[in-house]
């Protein structure tokens, strides 16, 4: 991968469920904690509103502003988490979610963009979004979320 591929990741996953029931995972306090390592999501999901995900101990794991909502459709928030530079100021970036029907199934296709050239948050977001969205769909499907016991205590 070049420098200029490292500015932008893009996931595209197939979820065997309805858009209403993956947005609901997507935004739901209660869904998020169970595929993200016991973290929760809040947020008033209005453009404008602050976005944040919260660790067990009620501490930001990364935070942001909502952008763009569509129910079911589309969501779009910034991205800022220090824990990967904590002192380099990095500029937040920037989260998209589509949702489209296919068929019986929901196509999710996350972009995640506007990483400065040699982030170092770059390889984190790389390993941490396949998983979070792999445990989501493994959720949504099964009823039982993928559990990453070391992601807990970071």
């Amino acid at each position: 991968m070049n420098a200029a591929d490292r500015t932008k990741f893009t996931y595209t996953s197939y979820i065997c469920a309805s858009p209403q029931r993956v947005w609901e995972a997507l935004t739901s306090a209660a869904f998020t904690q169970q595929y993200w390592a016991g973290r929760h999501i809040v947020s008033a999901w209005k453009p404008g509103a602050s976005v944040q995900m919260l660790k067990a101990d009620g501490s930001v794991d990364w935070e942001g502003e909502i952008i763009t909502v569509t129910p079911n459709r589309l969501l779009a928030y910034t991205f800022l988490a220090p824990r990967f530079e904590p002192e380099s100021g990095d500029k937040p970036t920037r989260v998209t979610i589509e949702l489209t029907q296919q068929e019986t199934a929901v196509r999710l296709t996350l972009t995640h963009e506007g990483f400065d050239t040699g982030s170092k948050s770059f390889d984190g977001i790389c390993q941490g979004w396949p998983a979070i969205l792999s445990s989501l769909k493994s959720l949504v499907e099964t009823g039982k979320a993928i559990d990453f016991p070391t992601w807990r205590s970071k």
